[in-house]
């Protein structure tokens, strides 16, 4: 199967399955933002041996969209159960975000090759979240303002198209993508503007370390970059 087929049902699967996780005061919420990546500590191999002097430079800034389906665990009750007043601190979303990302062309020292790449990632996580609230009122007695902050397991979904290149000859590699374990940690701010509609504004780190396996001129290339991905993002938010 494709990876893009992949991710649509990871997300279609991530919508349909979040009604059963969450019962009250569920929300939906669309957001955007700006991705920066950092240089990477991984490396090159080729044909198994490493290739020392890949500084895995990004072009940054990325723009990224994603879209959280999540809950507070408050006293109405998931599938009728009645939490303890203590749980309304608590939470769960998943949460999908995809952007683009892209390697800047560089030389892989004592090689006189250079290489870059375009390509992409895709990002589904499982969100534990701790909040407290400010400024309750009769509308939002919890308190219309709610820092807070979530961490949890993700799947990346990424790919990358690669040119090796020395001097003015190059070879464009296949696309080629891989699906790898993250860790996702957001720190942010929700502000209850109405009863039902609330504004987010959250900073986000991703880290994994993805494989890509290339085949160039008959030599297998190994590029394994160290993902450290800081993001800012501003959202919107319904809540039922």
């Amino acid at each position: 199967m494709k990876k893009g087929k992949m991710i649509w049902l990871a997300v279609i699967a991530a919508l349909v399955l979040a009604p059963t996780l969450c019962w009250a005061e569920m929300y939906v919420e669309g957001y955007i933002g700006g991705v920066a990546a950092s240089s990477s500590s991984g490396g090159v191999s080729v044909n198994g041996t490493n290739v020392p002097g890949f500084a895995g430079r990004y072009d940054n800034p990325f723009i990224l969209g994603g879209l959280k389906v999540g809950t507070w665990f408050v006293k109405e009750g998931f599938l009728g159960y009645d939490y303890p007043d203590w749980m309304k601190y608590l939470g769960f979303h998943l949460d999908f975000s995809y952007h683009r990302l892209n390697f800047s062309r560089q030389l892989i020292s004592g090689t006189g090759v250079t290489i870059e790449s375009e390509g992409y990632a895709a990002t589904l996580a499982f969100m534990f979240t701790g909040r407290y609230g400010f400024l309750p009122d009769q509308d939002v007695p919890f308190g219309r303002l709610q820092p807070y902050i979530s961490v949890g397991p993700g799947i990346l979904f990424s790919g990358q198209k690669a040119t090796a290149g020395t001097g003015a000859a190059s070879i464009d590699t296949p696309s080629n993508s891989t699906t790898d374990i993250a860790l996702v940690v957001d720190a942010g701010v929700r502000y209850y503007a109405l009863k039902n509609v609330s504004l987010d504004a959250f900073y986000r780190f991703r880290w994994a370390e993805p494989k890509y396996n290339y085949t160039v001129l008959g030599n297998t290339l190994d590029v394994k970059p160290d993902y450290q991905l800081h993001s800012f993002q501003i959202g919107v938010a319904y809540h039922f």
